[in-house]
């Protein structure tokens, strides 16, 4: 059948001007990729983990954070869920009798031991008194920021042993803007190592994340700074 470009427009999703109050676009489902398909997929896997089937209990704390309880009425399994990625914690025997619960109404791929999850490599280690503990690092981040920048400046970044000069206060920028784009993509990248693993950085950050509609020199100064203390 033949359709004018607006009717091909309206069943897109695309509204002309004039269509935009007669027609409205009702998704029946969610699909990958929309902005809402993120929490439809959480609710829907939420509520098979807390189904009779399965017996999971969700945190009041968190609400990402589910458990099942042993018949001591203590913890036996725990998982953190981010989307449709979950870290389980438990026995080993507890572990596989979850997850074969779930491979029953949903296809899952599985790791034995946490390396890397939503960007993060994890090591297990030993300290001194023979104590495991976990270390989480993003090293292809830090190169691809410490790259970005130098590509970006065509400076060499030095390394620094703090994040931030010390009593150092950045101020509005009242000159031309320096960089803008590369500015605001350096910003994002650092907020999303920061959140994640570099917590040490978190001030320096929030101070940067302030001028990013007007970066100046001093600006682009505390920016090496920072990368420079990432680098090393």
């Amino acid at each position: 059948m033949y359709l004018k470009i607006p009717d091909i427009l309206v069943m897109l999703g695309f509204l002309t001007k004039d269509q935009q109050e007669k027609f409205c676009i009702s998704l029946m489902r969610s699909m990958y990729g929309n902005v809402d398909s993120a929490l439809r997929f959480f609710i829907i896997f939420i509520q098979c983990l807390q189904s009779q089937a399965i017996g999971m209990i969700q945190s009041q704390v968190d609400p990402c954070v589910m458990y099942m309880k042993d018949n001591n009425g203590m913890p036996s399994v725990v998982a953190s869920i981010t989307v449709d990625d979950c870290l389980l914690g438990g026995k080993p025997e507890d572990v596989a009798c979850l997850m074969k619960k779930v491979e029953i109404y949903f296809k899952i791929s599985t790791e034995n031991v946490l390396e890397r999850h939503l960007g993060v490599d994890y090591k297990f280690l030993c300290d001194d008194k023979n104590e495991i503990y976990l270390e989480a690092t993003m090293e292809k981040k830090v190169n691809d920021i410490v790259k970005f920048f130098e590509d970006v400046t065509g400076e060499d970044v030095t390394i620094y042993d703090t994040p931030g000069f010390p009593d150092s206060v950045l101020k509005k920028n009242e000159g031309g803007t320096i960089k803008f784009e590369a500015y605001r993509t350096l910003v994002e990248k650092l907020m999303f190592y920061t959140t994640k693993v570099g917590l040490k950085q978190s001030n320096a950050v929030r101070d940067l994340s302030r001028h990013m509609e007007n970066p100046g020199e001093q600006h682009w100064m505390a920016m090496k700074r920072v990368v420079g203390y990432m680098k090393g």
